[in-house]
């Protein structure tokens, strides 16, 4: 009897009788064939270690660094911390041109207001301005 090429079954040639048994065999080779795929076949989907060689770039990841990530509470340890941890200037966040004078407190300034008031309120010239100093210098 013939056999396959790749899988050594049986093959009935034209003036051959019915080989039951041969029948029989050929399928019990293929029953193995196909047990052996999927075998292979579930290794291969259950092996989680690239086996293809997948890059990041190829699914769209090629910019993205390999850093390791801060853990959570790390993470929410240093949001926390108020102590100015990288050490931030003032230039760095737009108030360069801002004096490091302190302010008056609320109950300071209150406890002038009344002075306050009496001088804006005032209007017989109280720190003495000159027309010349406001442009009417020839009126």
């Amino acid at each position: 009897m013939k056999k396959s090429r790749h899988y050594n079954l049986n093959l009935q040639e034209g003036s051959d009788d019915i080989d039951i048994g041969g029948i029989s065999d050929n399928f019990e080779a293929l029953d193995g064939i196909a047990h052996a795929i999927r075998e292979d076949s579930n290794s291969h989907t259950a092996d989680k270690s690239n086996p293809h060689g997948v890059t990041k770039a190829q699914i769209g990841l090629g910019n993205v660094t390999n850093t390791e990530q801060a853990a959570k509470t790390d993470f929410n340890a240093h949001t926390a911390d108020k102590s100015n941890p990288h050490n931030v200037t003032k230039s760095q966040v737009g108030l360069g041109n801002v004096t490091n004078t302190e302010q008056a407190s609320k109950a300071d300034f209150d406890a002038h207001k009344a002075d306050f008031d009496a001088h804006t309120s005032n209007k017989s010239n109280p720190h003495g301005v000159t027309k010349s100093q406001i442009g009417l210098g020839n009126v």
